[in-house]
């Protein structure tokens, strides 16, 4: 159910990112004498003297309550289904969206509802707006887990909008208002971050003719030439250069330093949000991509033809789904269950370096290997698999079903 009026409230949760739109919206409902719980996902490894700072600009706006929780970890566990299951999005030309941020939101909705329940809490708000996907992602999920949550929305609120206005210059005028000085770092688009990569989106962004320039997009020459491995167990990263992997967090952020030195992620799309308008973002998923190449190089290598037809299909209706919201709904389970069957051949080692903008693959290695050198030898071979004469039958029969 979504509330579109404030007057009935008394209670709510709110889920603060510690940006300028929450800190609005928590401060503009606290003088409405609302009691507010901001419930702050730590997702991005925020240290503890920032989430400090965070803790106290909640409590400042008039937050009545402050509770962070930890879900890096979760994020990283999901990440890895998603990877396995090839659950991306907006593929335009070679390069695609790793949906980091429809990620975190399954993750962050299923933590809140349930603190929710332990604070007595019936009312779920966050600060996203009519025009973006989260306002859809957040309400679908969150009445997914919990039928009887009710949603309250500040951006759907036309009383929000009159006195508050909505558009930052607005919100940084409405604060200044209250006596509160917002301070800003100016910049030329929006940043959603987690441990999984970075989105950037709106300001210069929205003008077609310009491009985001970042020091940190830089190649980085500290790691040329270093070749890794890893060993792929059931689908999932097991083995890092021989040690196993025991923290899926570190081994996240240390794929992340090295692969986006060498610009590995980093793609520029046109996307159709959920709404059906057309969006631009810049996306930044060094872990990502880097798991996905290695992840499809054994998969194409342990599955045969059919397999993978049946893989890619589906992976493609489930990446959709993942964005929109619909990551926990029945069809969606259903996929996943079938591709959790195809990720548990995908069992064997890679070596790879990095270049410029590219993950070069070295050697590829399993027990389940489909491929056999003696199959495909342009060389003639000793008892060999096959043979001419067994073409020709082949061929004589493939002619039967010309029409």
């Amino acid at each position: 159910m979504i509330i579109n009026k404030i007057n009935k409230i008394k209670k709510i949760c709110v889920s603060y990112s510690g940006g300028l739109d929450t800190s609005v919206a928590i401060k503009w409902m606290s003088d409405k004498g609302i009691k507010i719980y901001a419930y702050y996902a730590n997702i991005d490894d925020i240290k503890d003297k920032k989430l400090e700072e965070i803790r106290y600009k909640a409590l400042k706006y008039g937050a009545f309550n402050f509770r962070s929780f930890d879900l890096k970890k979760k994020i990283a566990k999901e990440a890895i289904k998603v990877i396995k299951y090839n659950a991306f999005n907006v593929y335009s030309g070679k390069e695609k969206y790793y949906n980091t941020t429809p990620i975190s939101r399954v993750v962050i909705t299923k933590r809140f509802v349930k603190e929710m329940k332990k604070d007595n809490i019936k009312i779920w708000s966050d600060g996203s707006t009519y025009k973006g996907n989260d306002i859809e992602r957040f309400y679908l999920y969150s009445l997914k887990i919990n039928k009887n949550i009710k949603i309250y929305k500040p951006w759907l609120d036309k009383t929000f909008i009159k006195e508050v206005g909505g558009g930052r210059k607005e919100m940084i005028k409405y604060l200044k208002n209250k006596n509160i000085l917002y301070s800003t770092n100016k910049k030329n688009y929006s940043i959603d971050s987690n441990i999984l990569g970075n989105t950037y989106e709106g300001e210069n962004l929205e003008n077609l003719n310009s491009y985001l320039s970042r020091k940190h997009f830089e190649y980085r020459k500290k790691y040329r030439n270093d070749i890794y491995s890893i060993i792929f167990k059931r689908g999932i990263p097991f083995i890092f250069n021989n040690k196993k992997i025991k923290d899926i967090v570190s081994f996240i952020m240390k794929i992340n330093k090295i692969a986006g030195g060498f610009g590995i992620g980093v793609s520029d799309q046109i996307e159709n949000r959920i709404l059906g308008i057309k969006s631009r973002g810049v996306y930044e998923s060094p872990f990502m991509e880097s798991m996905s190449i290695l992840y499809e190089r054994l998969a194409s290598c342990v599955h045969n033809e059919e397999s993978l037809n049946l893989y890619r299909e589906n992976s493609y209706k489930l990446g959709i789904m993942l964005y929109k919201g619909m990551w926990l709904n029945n069809e969606a389970v259903m996929i996943k269950a079938m591709l959790e069957i195809f990720s548990k051949r995908i069992n064997g080692k890679i070596k790879f370096t990095f270049e410029k903008n590219k993950l070069k693959i070295l050697s590829t290695s399993s027990k389940f290997s489909l491929y056999n050198k003696k199959n495909i030898s342009m060389e003639r071979i000793k008892n060999e698999n096959f043979n001419y004469k067994d073409r020709i039958g082949y061929l004589n029969i493939k002619k039967l079903s010309l029409n």
